[in-house]
């Protein structure tokens, strides 16, 4: 009896020794954190609706001509088109309990700022706006032209620098943004690539709630083709027994790099006559002309029968059309009724 009581007192004497030590250990911490703390409030919470800024650009060769819009999305992935402006608010009181001097205050403002410049994803889908992760885009905005301002404000600011957004006597704000002009003059817009543009506005005080919750800067640059040919390619055949060839320049002006251009022919007929009517089923123009399309910055030829068509991959060259007794056929050239043919050549753009 007398070893059993012994034992519950040496037992109870190691609990509260081990009692104490924790005690002693964790007193220094929380005085830490409590000094610590002297005299400054905890940063102020704020909303932010919506989160995610879709600016969407048209490119065109007069800067004047630039279009742009902007969409603001909560909900990324349903592209939900929630309102034109972001609204940002207070849901604490950012004076309450302040004690810190005026430099400390001036940052109790809401602040914006871009830090990274917006690069290019080339993604397919448009439902991932970019989202995804490519190191190898070279591609870029600088943040330098991404401006924001608050609905009353006469004048936008660049998000290179930090922007106050929400000052902290007022209550909320509204904010509105676009790409400055002076991204277009700086740039020709053939060299601004089509694509997402993809970036990340920091605040200065901490998003509350879910640390992952990040503001998101996305810049669509909408592809724009320009095609510039002559209205017409005139070939006149003097003697039907020697060849005979025309030719005009074509380009196409686009600031996307991922396209193919088609060209496809109507086929060569006799103009719309009595005669032409008769005769059109008994002459094969295929047997006499031959188009071709040529680059001669690579030596490329790519050949294309009336009424046939045919796809290459640069955006400039010649679009030529041959006359030739002989090579194309078996025909002679007194079977070829002289007079006025016609085709009508389409050229098509498609991004692959």
């Amino acid at each position: 009896m007398k070893n059993i009581i012994s034992w519950r007192y040496n037992k109870t004497g190691l609990l509260i020794l081990v009692f104490f030590l924790i005690i002693i250990i964790s007193l220094p911490v929380i005085a830490e954190n409590g000094n610590g703390n002297s005299g400054k409030s905890s940063s102020p919470d704020y909303t932010i609706s919506p989160s995610v800024v879709v600016i969407k650009v048209t490119p065109a060769e007069n800067s004047d001509e630039i279009l742009q819009s902007v969409k603001l999305y909560d909900d990324i992935e349903s592209q939900e088109y929630l309102q034109d402006n972001m609204k940002v608010k207070w849901s604490t009181n950012n004076n309450e309990g302040s004690q810190s001097d005026e430099n400390d205050a001036s940052e109790k403002d809401l602040k914006f700022e871009i830090k990274k410049d917006l690069t290019l994803k080339n993604e397919k889908s448009k439902k991932d706006f970019g989202f995804k992760s490519n190191n190898e885009s070279e591609n870029v905005i600088s943040s330098e032209y991404i401006l924001v301002k608050r609905k009353n404000d006469s004048k936008y600011y660049s998000l290179d620098k930090k922007v106050e957004v929400l000052n902290r006597d007022s209550n909320e704000s509204e904010l509105e943004f676009r790409i400055a002009s002076k991204f277009f003059n700086d740039h020709n817009w053939q060299d601004i690539e089509a694509g997402v543009y993809k970036g990340q506005i920091i605040p200065n005080i901490d998003l509350p709630g879910n640390s992952n919750k990040r503001l998101k800067m996305i810049v669509i640059v909408e592809s724009v083709v320009n095609i510039e040919v002559p209205e017409e390619l005139k070939l006149t055949v003097e003697k039907p027994v020697e060849e005979k060839s025309a030719a005009i320049e074509w380009s196409v002006k686009t600031n996307n790099n991922n396209l193919r251009i088609e060209f496809e022919s109507k086929g060569i007929k006799l103009d719309d006559t009595e005669e032409s009517k008769r005769e059109e089923n008994h002459i094969n123009t295929k047997e006499f002309f031959r188009y071709s399309i040529e680059n001669s910055s690579d030596n490329s030829k790519h050949e294309f029968d009336p009424g046939g068509k045919s796809e290459v991959r640069y955006t400039n060259g010649e679009l030529k059309l041959r006359y030739s007794p002989n090579d194309y056929g078996d025909k002679k050239w007194h079977e070829l009724l002289a007079g006025s043919y016609k085709d009508t050549v389409t050229i098509t753009v498609t991004e692959n």
